[in-house]
């Protein structure tokens, strides 16, 4: 899933990293794949690396803050305690926590949600 793009320094959201970039991009050091991920034939950066070291991508489970531009983890909880017994039991469980999960899924802050869909996904 691809999530946004945000640049601290910029302090811009996007879709794409070169988008968070006024200038040119300083390439990705700190990715140990980077010369895999940059293959002219396919490649993509995972857990949220891009190929602008100044640049993150949004991980699923995580939401931006806007006052400081610092990813934080959603999702889930530290209250939430993730064992269950039988598949009857995840399966209850399953069901009761996905709508809230999706809510959630999109919320940015107090005014103001972004929309993004991952374009692998057939749902």
């Amino acid at each position: 899933m691809l999530g946004l793009a945000y640049n601290p320094r910029t302090r811009i959201v996007a879709s794409l990293a070169a988008l968070t970039e006024p200038g040119p991009i300083q390439p990705q050091i700190n990715y140990p794949l980077t010369d895999r991920a940059m293959h002219p034939k396919g490649g993509r950066f995972a857990f949220g690396y891009t190929c602008s070291v100044d640049v993150t991508r949004l991980l699923a489970n995580h939401y931006l803050d806007l006052r400081s531009f610092t990813a934080h983890r959603h999702w889930p909880r530290p209250d939430m305690v993730f064992e269950c017994e039988t598949r009857a039991e995840l399966s209850e469980i399953a069901s009761k926590g996905k709508p809230q999960a999706y809510r959630n899924h999109h919320r940015i802050g107090p005014e103001c949600a972004l929309r993004h869909s991952d374009y692998r996904r057939s749902r």
